[in-house]
């Protein structure tokens, strides 16, 4: 299944002229441990036979995450 307009056939390809940007994002580990844990509790609640599970955080004596998230760009010309 494809959107209007989209011809599957040619929609990964890159012609010359295209410019194409690259997005990169980190997290630190706790922030991945966090994500991952909240995945599995929220994967947990559509099994009736699953057991408990706990989110991990990092704030000491409460509930969370203290995160940040870094994003950087790129363009890239797509030439000869």
């Amino acid at each position: 299944y494809a959107p209007d307009g989209i011809d599957i056939h040619t929609y990964d390809k890159f012609l010359i002229g295209d410019s194409v940007t690259i997005r990169w994002c980190t997290i630190d580990h706790a922030q991945y441990r966090f994500m991952l844990s909240a995945g599995f509790a929220l994967a947990a609640l559509q099994d009736p036979f699953a057991g408990p599970t706990k989110v991990e955080g990092n704030i000491e004596g409460g509930w969370g995450i203290w995160g940040g998230l870094n994003c950087t760009y790129q363009q890239i010309y797509i030439g000869y």
